[in-house]
């Protein structure tokens, strides 16, 4: 392909993306944000809200990440990835986190904001065989583990505070002493109680992947249950009902914000 028509085609990409980005900073899109930690690895970090665009600078205007109405604190610069659900189908982009900035809000409050690069392009999110969500608060599991390989050291179940779950998986902050006893291929017992739900599943699962000091001192330990049947299609039942309610649950909070 002549320089000049790739050249072309590489122009009206960015300009398509950076009139669906307007879009979705015009209806005030929710971003889930999830900080790259290593090659191809992202841990979720908090919600945030796309603002407004600079596009002299390349540049997007978010709200600093949070989590249950608490800001967290972000080291900058950073590679991350947002997720976003508009227009009825779920996108994703990867960026970087530049600087931390203060603009007006009003009233003489100054408001801390990201600055993150825009990116090239979005991307389809809908490519998990099984939905993966982080709960809102209220909707939150109680989730017990114990590790089966040295069930004599830890002869009870401890508890531990879900970061995101799928009828195939979950995956579980821990604390950083706790959190070292997990690496690939380990197998845990599970406890876990939905919300509103008197019946506790107790399943087996096995580590995929660890991250360590993710969130402070915090480890973020990624399990795929132990499941009879290889199919990748199949998944607890009760979960997956729960997943889509949880599902329901914030599209209908996002729709009447």
């Amino acid at each position: 392909m002549p320089l000049w028509k790739k050249s072309g085609s590489q122009n009206k990409a960015r300009v398509r993306v950076q009139r669906q980005l307007n879009e979705m900073a015009e209806a005030n899109v929710r971003l889930g944000l999830h900080l790259r930690i290593d090659e191809g690895k992202f841990v979720p970090i908090g919600e945030s809200r796309l603002l407004e665009i600079d596009a002299d600078a390349r540049m997007l205007i978010i709200n600093m990440p949070s989590r249950d109405g608490h800001t967290l604190p972000l080291t900058v610069p950073c590679q991350m990835i947002a997720f976003a659900n508009w227009n009825e189908s779920y996108f994703k982009f990867e960026t970087q986190a530049k600087r931390v900035e203060r603009i007006s809000a009003g009233a003489g409050a100054m408001l801390p904001v990201l600055m993150v690069t825009l990116p090239e392009q979005l991307l389809s999110a809908n490519r998990r065989r099984h939905f993966r969500i982080e709960p809102l608060l209220k909707q939150r599991p109680l989730v017990e583990w114990q590790p089966t390989w040295m069930p004599h050291t830890s002869p009870t179940f401890l508890s531990a505070e879900v970061s995101d779950i799928s009828a195939r998986g979950i995956s579980i902050w821990l604390a950083e002493h706790l959190g070292e006893r997990f690496e690939p291929g380990r197998r845990a017992a599970l406890r876990i109680t939905l919300p509103n739900k008197s019946e506790v599943i107790e399943t087996n699962a096995t580590t995929r992947q660890v991250h360590h000091g993710c969130r402070g001192n915090e480890t973020l330990v990624g399990l795929e249950f132990d499941l009879e049947s290889s199919d990748p299609d199949e998944g607890i039942d009760a979960i997956a009902k729960y997943v889509m309610d949880c599902q329901r649950e914030i599209v209908r909070q996002r729709q009447s914000l």
